[in-house]
C-alpha cells in the first residue's frame, strides 16, 4: 500500500509543521531586529554583525542531510523534539552574551543547528503522509513562516523595548521550546505503511555486514561442512548471522547514502540547485538589513520593523493560495513555468527597495515581496518532485536544503560588507536582487531546455503523442 495517506492525522503533522515554521521562521525574519541591536551595542561593522544571521540561516539548512539521516534512525517526532531543546538553550544562552564571538556560537550556531532539525524532520513528516494532496500540505505548513514573520518581529521589537535586548531573548528562548511540542505531534507512519526499508537493512549495511563473509556467502568452516556428506540422523546447520555493524559506522554508512552525489549528475537536479543556491543568496538576507535601511531613510524603529510583518502577512496569503491553485489539474503541467515567472517578480522587488523613500513606497514593495518570496518556498520542493520523482525526492529535499545553506551564509555578510564599503544598503539591495535574478536565469534555462527536449521527442515518435492526445 502507498505510504502516503493524504489525509487522517496527516493534518494534525500540517498544523505541527505549521507551527514549527511559525517559530523557527519568525525567528529567521527577526534577525532584523537582533542584527540593529546587536550593530548598535556592540559597535561592529555591519559585515561581521550580519555574519551571526549567516551563520543562523546556513547552520539551519546545512544541518538539515544530517537531519535526514537521524530521522531514518530516530523518527522524525525525536528529531525534531531533540532539535527544540538545542534551539532553546541557543536563545537561552544569548540572552546572556556580551561579545559578538558567543553571539555566533549560541544565537547562530546552536539555534541554527536547532531550528535546522526541527525543519528537515517537519518537511519529511509531510512528504511521507502526502502524495497527490503535497501542494496543499506543504502549502498550509509552510504557510506559518509566514504567520510567524508577521507576529515575531514586532512581538521582538516590543519586547526589546520593554524588557532590553537580553530580557527579550529570555522570553524568546521559551517560546523556542514549544518545538519540542510540536515534535511529539510527527506521530510515524506505520512500518507497513511506510514500505521502506530500515536503515539496517540497505544496500550499503548489507554490503558491510557480508564483509566478512567468503564469496559465496559463508565462512570457511561452513563451507568445509557444506562438503560433507549429511547423515539421515544429521542435525540441520544453523546459518550464523552476519557480523552486527555498529551504530555509529551504521550512521555514517546512512549519511553517505543521504549524500547521494550522483544526483548532481542529473542535469535537471544541479540546474535546479544552482538556481535555488541564488535565490537563496539574494531573498533571504532581505529580512536582516531591511529594518536598518528603513530606519536610516527616516522611518520610525517600530515602522521599519512593520515592513517585515507586511511582507510576512502577504508571505501567509501567497503559500496558502498558491499551495491550493497549484494542487488543481489544470495548472499542475504549468506549475514550474509559473514559479520561475514568480522568481523574476522576486528579484524585481528586492532591487526596487533600494529606491524607496518614504512609508508608502516601502509598504508597496514590501506586499510585492511578501507575495513572491512566498511562492519561491512553497513550491520549491514539490517543483522538485516534478523534476527528479517521489522516489528521489526524500535525498533530493536534503541536498537542496545544503545547497540553500551555502546561499544564506553568503547573502548577509555580502549585504553588509557592501554596506561598510558604500555607507547605505543602496547597493546591497541591488546585489541580492542580481543575485536572484540570476536563480531566475537558471530556471529559464532549464524550461527552455526540457521544452525543446520534449519537442523534439514528440516530432521523433508522432505516434504515441497521437495515443497520448486521444486518451
Amino acid at each position: 500500500m502507498d505510504k502516503a495517506l493524504d489525509g487522517g492525522w496527516g493534518w494534525m503533522i500540517v498544523l505541527a509543521v505549521h507551527f514549527m515554521h511559525f517559530l523557527t521562521g519568525g525567528l529567521d525574519r527577526a534577525t532584523g531586529v537582533f542584527y540593529r541591536e546587536i550593530l548598535y551595542d556592540m559597535q561592529e561593522s555591519s559585515a561581521s554583525t550580519a555574519g551571526f544571521t549567516a551563520l543562523l540561516f546556513s547552520s539551519r539548512f546545512l544541518s538539515g542531510p544530517v537531519a535526514g539521516v537521524l530521522c531514518k534512525f530516530f523518527c522524525c517526532r525525536k528529531v525534531m523534539m531533540a532539535g527544540g531543546l538545542i534551539s532553546f538553550v541557543g536563545v537561552l544562552l544569548s540572552s546572556f552574551c556580551r561579545s559578538l564571538s558567543l553571539i555566533y556560537l549560541t544565537l547562530g550556531f546552536m539555534t541554527g543547528v536547532g531550528n535546522g532539525l526541527a525543519y528537515t524532520s517537519g518537511l519529511l513528516a509531510v512528504n511521507d503522509y502526502f502524495s497527490r494532496r503535497k501542494a496543499t500540505a506543504l502549502g498550509l505548513a509552510t504557510a506559518g513562516t509566514g504567520v510567524g514573520s508577521f507576529v515575531l518581529p514586532l512581538l521582538t521589537q516590543y519586547l526589546i523595548q520593554v524588557y532590553s535586548f537580553r530580557g527579550c531573548m529570555l522570553i524568546l528562548s521559551g517560546l523556542s521550546l514549544n518545538l519540542v511540542v510540536c515534535g511529539a505531534l510527527l506521530y510515524p507512519l506505520p512500518q507497513a505503511a511506510v514500505g521502506e526499508e530500515k536503515p539496517a537493512e540497505s544496500v550499503a549495511l548489507r554490503a558491510v555486514e557480508g564483509a566478512e563473509k567468503n564469496g559465496d556467502g559463508m565462512k570457511p568452516d561452513e563451507e568445509h561442512s557444506a562438503k560433507q556428506p549429511v547423515s539421515a540422523d544429521a542435525q540441520p546447520l544453523q546459518t550464523a548471522d552476519p557480523a552486527p555493524v555498529s551504530p555509529c559506522r551504521r550512521f555514517f554508512i546512512q549519511l553517505w547514502e543521504n549524500f547521494d552525489l550522483k544526483l548532481f549528475l542529473n542535469w535537471q537536479f544541479s540546474v535546479y540547485a544552482l538556481a535555488a543556491l541564488f535565490i537563496s543568496a539574494g531573498f533571504k538576507p532581505v529580512a536582516v538589513i531591511l529594518p536598518h535601511h528603513g530606519q536610516l531613510k527616516g522611518l520610525t524603529r517600530t515602522t521599519s520593523v512593520l515592513l517585515i510583518s507586511i511582507a510576512g502577512a502577504c508571505d501567509t496569503v501567497s503559500r496558502f493560495s498558491l499551495g491550493l491553485l497549484f494542487d488543481t489539474s489544470r495548472l499542475v503541467p504549468h506549475r514550474r513555468r509559473i514559479w520561475t515567472l514568480g522568481m523574476l517578480l522576486t528579484a524585481s522587488s528586492i532591487a526596487a527597495f533600494a529606491f524607496m523613500h518614504s512609508l508608502a513606497p516601502f509598504v508597496l514593495v514590501s506586499v510585492a515581496f511578501g507575495l513572491t518570496s512566498g511562492l519561491f518556498v512553497s513550491q520549491l520542493y514539490c517543483v522538485l518532485g516534478d523534476l527528479i520523482g517521489r522516489e528521489r525526492c526524500r535525498t533530493g529535499i536534503g541536498l537542496l536544503i545544503l545547497c540553500r545553506g551555502v546561499g544564506v551564509a553568503i547573502g548577509p555578510p555580502l549585504a553588509g560588507a557592501i554596506k561598510d564599503i558604500s555607507g547605505s544598503y543602496k547597493l546591497s539591495f541591488c546585489a541580492l536582487g542580481a543575485a536572484t535574478f540570476a536563480g531566475f536565469v537558471c530556471l529559464c534555462v532549464l524550461d527552455v531546455v526540457l521544452l525543446l527536449r520534449g519537442r523534439r521527442q514528440r516530432l521523433s515518435n508522432p505516434e504515441a503523442t497521437t495515443v497520448e492526445i486521444a486518451t
